[in-house]
């Protein structure tokens, strides 16, 4: 929904009621995962919207292109997303690490208007890299003070 909150249901039919859902997240079940003292089941996810009828997750230029199937088998080590860039031309490939649907709110969301803001996957890269850069500027500042 628009103010983040996730509705989780069984069948489609029950959510596309509610007003003012942007859109909707099918999982796919893909496989299941059976170790010595666990089974555990793995997915795929659609963005999806009220028919059913998968529908481009979309912030400007930036369009979620494919959200890959789910990877682990007693972990979970991230799934793909692949991001197409209308302007450029380009797709660009981006790693989830957040189990399960909470992804979408958690990491995809934030990404596609982190790129809408930068406007493209360099300069977000860039300002992402300049973060760390005066992270570690600032902790040998702090080193050097002490040293003085």
């Amino acid at each position: 929904m628009e103010n983040g909150e996730v509705i989780k249901k069984e069948k489609l039919s029950a959510i596309t009621q509610i007003p003012r859902v942007e859109f909707f997240l099918k999982a796919y079940y893909d496989n299941t995962y059976e170790g010595k003292s666990n089974k555990i089941h793995w997915y795929r996810y659609e963005i999806i919207d009220r028919e059913g009828n998968s529908l481009p997750l979309r912030k400007g230029d930036f369009v979620v292109n494919y959200i890959d199937t789910d990877h682990g088998y007693s972990n979970f080590y991230g799934r793909k997303i692949l991001i197409y860039d209308n302007r450029k031309g380009e797709i660009y490939t981006y790693k989830s690490n957040t189990k399960g649907p909470r992804f979408l709110k958690e990491d995809l969301i934030p990404l596609l208007e982190e790129l809408d803001r930068y406007g493209s996957w360099e300069a977000r890269e860039c300002f992402l890299e300049n973060l760390i850069l005066k992270e570690k500027i600032q902790k040998l500042e702090q080193k050097l003070d002490k040293m003085e």
